[in-house]
């Protein structure tokens, strides 16, 4: 699996903010959504099995147009503080691909990482559950999180396991990024945690998806 690591940015002005938001229009702001989580129990681990060696990558050819996004994300994201240069004896490759907008969108392949990362068993909630408990709902408010892996922290001493190259350097995430294969059930327990008097009542969550009704 690769991991979602950045798109270009469309941040919608706030003149286009419903009326009804307004009270609320610091949480579409870049600001807000550049602001760094705190440490807490569920930073993600990315622990490996005993004697593997850790992968290390070739440098993936770009294109023009992709060296200057690639640039580009790397100063956002130092910037930030999402991501830091890394002395990592491991390092992915990244690459870019469109989305169907043609937004670019970097990506890490972490295939290699994830063969030798030790899985936990927290399991995701069956869809057709989810769909179920809405039958007799008929007003809905639909939220999908901006980047929403990386409201939480990578665990201390395991930073160095998701490093990535680029031509610019190594770097690694000081934040959780969607690839690793942990990352799904640490954010379902840590979303599980915000909305646990609300799941299945008026809210359901999947993933970085929440669905209000």
């Amino acid at each position: 699996m690769c991991s979602l690591l950045g798109c270009d940015k469309i941040t919608p002005p706030i003149t286009s903010i419903p009326e009804e938001f307004k009270a609320f229009q610091k949480v579409f702001s870049d600001d807000f959504f550049t602001t760094l989580p705190a440490h807490c129990s569920y930073d993600c681990a990315i622990p490996l099995e005993d004697g593997k060696a850790v992968p290390h990558g070739q440098i993936y050819p770009m294109t023009p147009s992709e060296t200057a996004a690639l640039k580009k994300h790397i100063d956002s994201e130092l910037a930030a503080g999402k991501i830091c240069p890394s002395t990592s004896p491991a390092g992915a490759p990244v690459m870019f691909v469109k989305r169907a907008d043609g937004r670019l969108c970097l990506v890490v392949d972490y295939c290699c990482l994830n063969a030798i990362t030790i899985k936990d068993c927290y399991g995701l909630p069956r869809q057709d559950e989810l769909i179920e408990k809405l039958c007799h709902a008929k007003i809905f408010t639909k939220l999908d999180l901006r980047n929403g892996y990386n409201n939480i922290c990578i665990k201390e001493g395991n930073r160095w396991n998701t490093a990535f190259r680029t031509k610019y350097g190594p770097f690694e995430p000081t934040v959780m990024q969607f690839g690793p294969p942990n990352a799904p059930g640490v954010f379902k327990c840590f979303m599980n945690n915000i909305f646990h008097d609300l799941l299945d009542i008026t809210v359901l969550v999947y993933l970085d998806n929440i669905l209000i009704s």
